[in-house]
């Protein structure tokens, strides 16, 4: 596969400073992160310590405009989705 600039740049994004820095991408901070291609603000980083309810609100609260007319889980699904497969790349960019 061909690592494209569109590619570097989402990989530099997930993989945040790497080991250089001493930050780690966990699936979690990558779903945060994705998040914000559907929501106008990011989902915070402890969204998996949040009340369903409180996170489900704050998705609500945020949605962007091409996703207002979506069903919650729908939009759940699509970030975590997303979020799943930006982690799967940060093994991706180490390799290149």
């Amino acid at each position: 596969m061909k690592i494209t600039k569109a590619h570097q740049s989402l990989l530099c994004k997930i993989a945040g400073s790497g080991a250089k820095g001493g930050r780690v991408m966990t699936y979690e901070k990558a779903v945060s992160i994705m998040s914000g291609n559907f929501l106008t603000e990011e989902i915070p980083s402890n969204w998996q310590d949040m009340e369903e309810d409180d996170l489900n609100e704050f998705i609500l609260d945020h949605v962007s405009s091409p996703y207002e007319n979506w069903d919650i889980e729908d939009i759940w699904t699509l970030i975590e989705q997303v979020g799943s497969a930006a982690f799967g790349l940060r093994d991706l960019g180490a390799k290149q």
